[in-house]
């Protein structure tokens, strides 16, 4: 009887192990291709992995304002473990870290707080500081829900902070 319940207890554990780890494998296969293609390239992939803490894991927007659809995954630095945002330009295979390690205003360097994000179209945008900026692309907005939190903007050489919220 001891035997079969412990075996029993490690069979539900594999499988919930194994069901883990497939999740995660199924989630990376919905990652786009070229942006999977383009961290191997450029070793990315060392240092970072895609995160799933939050739903929808990755977006697509013209975060750069050149017209092409360009991609913003959320990703884990490897050795600190701190959440962020990768932001993929197409057609320049350019990839731009906000969070992960990588501070950026308010935001700070860890993304771990946000759990609620999504694109934000390009018009003129008011912000939280009372200041209006004139957005290049299409920006990300990042939150706490019932919080606050910013828009994550193109400022033609790198992505900056614009505090929205409280």
């Amino acid at each position: 009887m001891r035997l079969a319940t412990l075996c029993s207890v490690f069979a539900i554990t594999i499988c919930r192990l194994w069901g883990a780890d497939n999740r995660d494998w199924v989630q990376r296969q919905n990652v786009p291709v070229w942006v999977v293609q383009l961290f191997s390239a450029k070793k990315l992939d060392a240092q970072y992995e895609f995160a799933f803490s939050v739903n929808p894991f990755y977006l697509r927007g013209d975060f750069n304002g050149d017209g092409k659809s360009d991609i913003a995954v959320l990703v884990r630095n490897k050795q600190s473990g701190k959440i962020g945002i990768a932001i993929c330009h197409a057609v320049r295979n350019e990839i731009f870290f906000v969070g992960a390690g990588t501070a950026v205003g308010n935001g700070g360097d860890d993304f771990s707080w946000m759990d609620v994000w999504q694109v934000y179209p390009r018009p003129a945008v008011s912000g939280g500081t009372n200041s209006e900026t004139k957005l290049v692309g299409e920006a990300l907005l990042v939150e706490k829900s019932e919080s606050g939190g910013g828009l994550i903007c193109w400022g033609g050489k790198n992505y900056r902070w614009q505090q929205h919220g409280d």
